[in-house]
């Protein structure tokens, strides 16, 4: 796996994580088991909240959504901080740096 210090977005959504629709259902991608989910209307798509930098790597690769989020220190040692410079969670569509 690459470890990139900074993520870059295709796509940042304009929506905000709390006026998603929670999912009810746990996610159909093994790699997100853990996640919550929620469902965006802008892009018809589950949007994860990541916990890992594999996860990061697998969503760009596969063309998830994602949501980052300021403060949460993830499993693998990694804070999101950095990549959500206004302290606001980060959604988007990251791109893959391959």
């Amino acid at each position: 796996m690459k470890i990139r210090c900074y993520p870059k977005f295709e796509f940042k959504c304009p929506e905000e994580w709390e006026k998603l629709d929670r999912t009810t259902l746990p996610p159909y991608v093994p790699e997100f088991a853990r996640c919550e989910s929620r469902f965006c209307h802008v892009c018809n798509k589950n949007v994860y909240k990541i916990d890992t930098l594999r996860q990061l790597d697998f969503a760009s690769k596969n063309k998830h959504c994602v949501a980052l989020f300021v403060g949460r220190r993830t499993y693998d040692g990694m804070n999101f901080d950095a990549f959500c410079p206004d302290e606001k969670p980060t959604l988007g569509l990251p791109i893959n740096l391959e």
